[in-house]
């Protein structure tokens, strides 16, 4: 996605907020994970803080991460759901 990768702007563009966007990408990450079940330890979230740095950067991207997250979760789903129709079939 180059919203995550920053693709879609100039190098010092992404530089320049990369500490936001992976603080999205792993806080979607996070939330994915846990939908799914899987056990992503206290790490996982230590790891988001120490991209936001400031708790304010991670709030004001909450609608952000939100919505990649439902993204994620979206795709695994459909993707897991193709996987399962070719097993039965």
């Amino acid at each position: 996605d180059p919203r995550l990768t920053g693709d879609d702007a100039d190098p010092f563009e992404y530089h320049h907020h990369r500490g936001e966007r992976e603080t999205v990408a792993e806080a979607a990450s996070y939330i994915a994970a846990t939908h799914f079940g899987m056990d992503v330890g206290n790490e996982s979230f230590t790891y988001v803080a120490s991209w936001a740095q400031d708790p304010k950067i991670l709030k004001a991207r909450l609608s952000e991460v939100s919505k990649v997250a439902a993204s994620v979760i979206d795709a695994c789903e459909k993707t897991m759901g193709k996987v399962v129709k070719e097993e039965d079939e």
